[in-house]
């Protein structure tokens, strides 16, 4: 009787593991046909049903939508689908695409010029001769709504960035030495400048300067650059004055200044210097020997500030110090771990 009991149990156990995977594997199927099918609809609203993917996944957004990522070529695209299998939205690379915008295809041979006349164009718009370059790299990319050939090379100790438009050869984006030439506007928008943004940050850094010998004729710019950060366009502009070095950052159409880093002494005489701003800090932490110590000057939302950063009695500590008034605006304590 006992035995027939046991028996009795181990079959019902295994009816119900058997009700339980067959059930698992249902629901894993059903998610698969589901993604597979996603993943078809993202192919074909950016015209790239026929070919080969690189890497493919679909992720869950929330609730009531998914996001088809896939990579083919180098080229990313991320297609969120709405559980009733409409489209939402698209982006390449990154880059927000209109639905009704979305270019060709890139994998039609026959609608781009491909690489080696984009590499005969940048060649051209540089002045140069092929049996000259070296270091030569060609990929493909999008950008501002459409797809570019990144060309890249060098001749002697000249380093020369081409974008150039897939589709028509027009140049796009032409960078010498780290420094823009030339950028290409997307339509309706109106950039600063390059020499504007890079005249903007050498007389924002020449009005805190403690050295008032100095004039923006002695700025030394090793890049000038445009580029888009955050679904932004900045420009990147980095300099020496004397002996400081400055990175600034600035919005691409206002010219209004984001971000800026400064390396070497560089007060003004209404600014505390750094050794004051390291007295402040230590004092509040309460200690007398420091390591590792780091001070750097920064803007950060239009204010100057000394970031202060060191270790003391097994204590890392931060502080970030209004270089003007000497006050703490904010500061970390934690274990050096």
């Amino acid at each position: 009787m006992k035995k027939k009991a046991i028996l009795t149990f181990a079959i019902v156990i295994a009816v119900c593991c058997t009700v339980i995977f067959a059930a698992c594997d249902n629901k894993n199927q059903q998610e698969q046909a589901r993604n597979e099918e996603f993943k078809q609809i993202a192919l074909l609203t950016v015209g790239a049903q026929d070919q080969k993917i690189d890497y493919a996944t679909v992720t869950q957004k929330g609730t009531g939508s998914f996001v088809v990522e896939i990579e083919i070529n180098g080229i990313k695209y991320d297609v969120t689908i709405g559980e009733d299998k409409s489209v939402q939205s698209v982006k390449i690379n990154d880059r927000q695409v209109s639905k009704e915008q979305i270019p060709d295809a890139p994998f039609e041979n026959d609608k781009y010029i491909g690489k080696e006349a984009a590499r005969d164009k940048a060649l051209e718009y540089a002045g140069v001769q092929l049996k000259d370059v070296t270091k030569l790299e060609i990929d493909f990319d999008f950008d501002d709504g459409k797809y570019l050939y990144e060309v890249e090379f060098k001749v002697g100790a000249t380093k020369y960035e081409y974008d150039i438009d897939a589709l028509t050869g027009e140049k796009h984006k032409e960078e010498i030495d780290d420094k823009t030439v030339y950028e290409k506007a997307p339509e309706g928008v109106e950039f600063k400048g390059v020499e504007a943004a890079t005249s903007i940050a050498v007389e924002n850094a020449l009005a805190g300067l403690k050295d008032t010998t100095l004039t923006a004729a002695d700025a030394v710019v090793k890049k000038a650059k445009l580029d888009y950060d955050k679904g932004s366009y900045v420009y990147e502009i980095e300099f020496t004055l004397g002996t400081v070095e400055y990175e600034y950052e600035l919005n691409a159409v206002t010219g209004a200044i984001i971000k800026v880093e400064v390396e070497g002494e560089v007060y003004a005489t209404d600014t505390i210097s750094q050794d004051e701003a390291v007295r402040i800090a230590t004092a509040q932490a309460g200690v007398d020997t420091t390591t590792q110590l780091k001070a750097k000057l920064e803007v950060e939302h239009g204010v100057v500030v000394w970031e202060i950063e060191f270790k003391s009695g097994g204590y890392e500590y931060e502080y970030e110090i209004d270089a003007k008034t000497g006050k703490i605006l904010d500061y970390e304590k934690e274990i050096d771990d």
